[in-house]
């Protein structure tokens, strides 16, 4: 059943659709502009386009968190998410790249299992120090 749901999620246009727009709306057009004037500008443009501008985030779907809850724990933190999909074994999202540093380690330390190349791979230390706990 899993693996029908997996293929009628990639015809799922309209969040497409939307992960492509919120590349644009959540892109840093102001950081672009102040570094690199127009050129910034259209450099965040084209990173846009090819998603160069976010990363994506992957966390294991069988281990006591949904969808809507790691949605809700990073939005809570200050880190909106787009792009949602799913695989037989994991939730992925997109997050902005300035915040991928902090979504990870918000994660991590509550002890959602992320099973993506960690933006920061110091980020696990990090939240070993601390406790999961789902405030």
């Amino acid at each position: 059943m899993s693996e029908w749901a997996e293929i009628l999620a990639s015809f799922d246009t309209l969040n497409h659709i939307e992960g492509f727009l919120s590349t644009f709306r959540y892109a840093d057009w102001r950081g672009a502009y102040d570094s690199k004037g127009i050129h910034g500008l259209i450099g965040e443009f084209f990173s846009c386009i090819v998603a160069l501008n976010c990363w994506t985030i992957r966390v294991h779907r069988h281990a006591g968190w949904s969808g809507d809850q790691i949605e809700d724990l990073l939005f809570h933190f200050g880190v909106r998410i787009w792009g949602r999909g799913f695989s037989k074994n994991d939730y992925s999202f997109y997050v902005k790249e300035r915040q991928a540093r902090w979504a990870e380690y918000v994660l991590l330390c509550q002890g959602v299992p992320v099973t993506s190349r960690l933006y920061d791979p110091r980020n696990c230390e990090y939240a070993k120090r601390r406790a999961p706990s789902r405030d």
